[in-house]
Order: structure tokens, then sequence, then C-alpha cells
């Protein structure tokens, strides 16, 4: 699996799932209470995803990733838990990259 890092922060401004629309707000840092930082988050009252944009390219998309499981989550009422979600996508990740072609034809259809 190869990942270009050419560009430093990924292109994506929204993302649908299912009927929500959600901006995607790109920031060098996110804190929140308590000092906690984050690499991205997800507010569905809002309609928006935050994404940090101090980490590697790779690293934001699968946090982009992350968050919009979390959006699918909440849309279809999956009830999946912060470990399960992680893990699909990081998983789904690693597969898009290594099945560009599958992908493709996804999109062309």
């Amino acid at each position: 699996m190869t990942v270009s890092t050419k560009n430093t922060i990924f292109k994506t401004k929204k993302l649908k799932i299912n009927s929500t629309t959600y901006i995607i707000k790109k920031y060098k840092r996110i804190i929140e209470q308590g000092n906690v930082v984050l690499h991205g988050d997800i507010k569905h009252d809002m309609q928006y995803i935050r994404i940090a944009t101090e980490y590697p390219l790779p690293k934001q998309l699968v946090t982009l990733l992350h968050e919009a499981f979390h959006g699918i989550d909440e849309e279809y009422g999956l009830e999946l838990d912060e470990d399960l979600i992680d893990r699909i996508a990081k998983a789904f990740y690693a597969f898009m990259l290594d099945n560009k072609e599958f992908i493709k034809e996804i999109i062309s259809t």
C-alpha cells in the first residue's frame, strides 16, 4: 500500500451521509475542553465535521473516514462503539488504497 503525501491538506469540502450533508471544517489543531487534543470530530446537530490538519495527509484522511463512520452510525442507528469505528475506518482506508480499480468501478456506475 502506497500513499502520496504531496498535498498537506485534503481537498474534500463536504460529505453527504444519507440525507445529511456535513460541511468539513479544517483546523490546524482541535482542542476540546479539558485540553484534549483531537484528530477530528463530528457535530451531528450542527452538520459539520472538524479535521485537524497538523497531521500527515494519510492521518487526516483516515480521521475523515472515522468521522464519516460516526455519521453513518448516527444516520442508520448502527450503535457502533468508538473502537469498532476506528478499526473499520483504518481497514476501509487500506482496502480502498489496495483496490483502486474496484473503487473506480463503483464510482463510475
